[in-house]
Formats: structure tokens, sequence, C-alpha cells
């Protein structure tokens, strides 16, 4: 945890933008199946 946490730190301290869904995923799927682009709604997997 404290190395995911020390990622998120540097991309904040560079100004790149960390995609929120990476901080506090409320499923295992959202980390891996992701929108084409930041900013964009959660893809909603489970209703295809």
């Amino acid at each position: 945890m404290h190395i995911k946490h020390t990622i998120r730190e540097a991309f904040d301290r560079s100004g790149k933008p960390y995609d929120a869904l990476d901080r506090q995923p409320p499923t295992e799927a959202q980390k891996y199946v992701k929108p084409l682009h930041l900013g964009d709604p959660m893809i909603e997997w489970w209703k295809y």
C-alpha cells in the first residue's frame, strides 16, 4: 500500500492527473477496465 501511495503522490507532484477510479475503486475490475479517456464515465461492463 505504501508503494501505491508513493506513486500516486509522485503523479500529483508532477501535475499529471491520476484517474480517481485508481484511488478508491469500488470493484477490482475498475483497476483494469478503464474508460477510453480520462474523465469519461466508468464502463459499466456488468451490463453487457
